[in-house]
């Protein structure tokens, strides 16, 4: 189940598992960008698409190793998306992360 996110606002989540979902609904055409800070695990994927849980169509996404993160995905319709956050080094509640979506 992914955890539902507004557009344009922080969230701060804790990387205590592999896998986070989240997704957020856009109301109207935009150009989109999904920014990733503060990711202590370093290593890690922040995947973007549309879809569902089980079977996402990939639209972007960056895997480096570094605490900050950002996937550009361009101009996209009105519609449900969705975004994976993959934690591929050490869980950590103490260090969450911020995960912000910018629509404009």
């Amino acid at each position: 189940e992914a955890v539902q996110i507004t557009v344009n606002t922080d969230y701060h989540f804790g990387a205590d598992d592999v896998n986070d979902w989240f997704s957020f609904t856009l109301l109207e055409s935009a150009s989109v960008k999904v920014e990733l800070n503060e990711f202590a695990p370093l290593d890690g994927q922040l995947a973007a698409g549309k879809g569902n849980c089980t079977s996402l169509e990939l639209i972007n996404h960056n895997g480096d190793s570094k605490t900050s993160k950002i996937v550009d995905l361009g101009l996209l319709e009105a519609g449900r998306y969705y975004i994976l956050v993959t934690n591929d080094g050490p869980t950590s509640l103490d260090d969450p992360y911020k995960l912000r979506v910018i629509a404009n």
